[in-house]
């Protein structure tokens, strides 16, 4: 993305038709692709319109445009009304989480994965791997944590990573992200966490069992393992949001599975 050439003409955010104003964060990929994440000044209403449009003026960093104004649109839903704050290891269920796209809270042991407790949480970039759902455009899928009503300025976590692009797709552009957004009445705060090409070969060991992977792919899926992952940022006050997602660029086969485990909020 050339940088400058984000701007209020160029990047048009509308809801119910109405221009809104927003911060716009960029994470960059391994693989020189980028995520926008685009924060409202003023929460979105429940069940409204959003339209995202990304116009001609829009350039990467070779100087070139979209051929065309790319538009996104969809509806809004009511915000989660329980509190995360006390189902950390996601023992309570689904208390505070909300999955957009393919994702669930597991209980037990999960082939190659078991839970610090009895349950973790898990996001696909896939078709009902763990879900009734699918991944949107059966690409990305988001878990959103909140709200946390307090002042939050750290978070600490733990992640198991695991994709049906190891071992023969690591290096090229089809690469799946993980990538963490914390948003709050202060501002919003992007990260990339890792990738297929980030890990590479020497970064996932086979993993010998995960229902319903591989998904499209050979015999071979790999996985981290359990890592530990703390993010800081600024205060974000109340009414914090944690948003975890996973996304695959260019394909919509060989997928990936973040799990997420004991969340700690600072």
């Amino acid at each position: 993305i050339l940088v400058p050439t984000i701007t209020a003409e160029n990047l048009i955010v509308t809801e119910n038709e109405k221009k809104v104003k927003g911060t716009v964060s960029i994470t960059e990929q391994a693989n020189g692709y980028a995520i926008l994440s685009f924060i409202p000044e003023k929460q979105f209403a429940a069940n409204s319109s959003i339209k995202i449009i990304l116009t001609t003026d829009l350039q990467d960093d070779a100087g070139l445009g979209n051929n065309q104004d790319f538009v996104i649109e969809y509806m809004t839903s009511s915000a989660n009304d329980t509190s995360f704050t006390n189902n950390s290891g996601f023992e309570n269920g689904t208390n505070g989480v909300t999955f957009v796209g393919d994702g669930s809270v597991l209980v037990g042991d999960q082939g190659c994965v078991s839970p610090f407790g009895t349950s973790f949480a898990g996001i696909t970039s896939g078709t009902q791997l763990i879900s009734s759902d699918s991944a949107i455009g059966e690409a990305t899928s988001l878990m959103i944590l909140g709200p946390i009503n307090s002042n939050v300025s750290s978070i600490s976590f733990k992640y198991n990573f695991l994709s049906a692009e190891f071992q023969e797709y690591v290096g090229s552009q089809f690469d799946d992200s993980f990538v963490a957004v914390v948003v709050g009445e202060n501002g919003a705060y992007s990260e990339f966490i890792t990738s297929v090409n980030t890990l590479g070969t020497a970064g996932n060991t086979a993993c010998n069992s995960f229902p319903w992977m591989p998904d499209n792919g050979d015999s071979y899926f790999g996985t981290t393992g359990w890592q530990n992952k703390q993010m800081s940022f600024p205060n974000m006050g109340n009414d914090t949001y944690i948003i975890f997602i996973v996304t695959d660029v260019s394909d919509t086969i060989y997928s990936s599975i973040v799990c997420i485990d004991d969340v700690t909020v600072n």
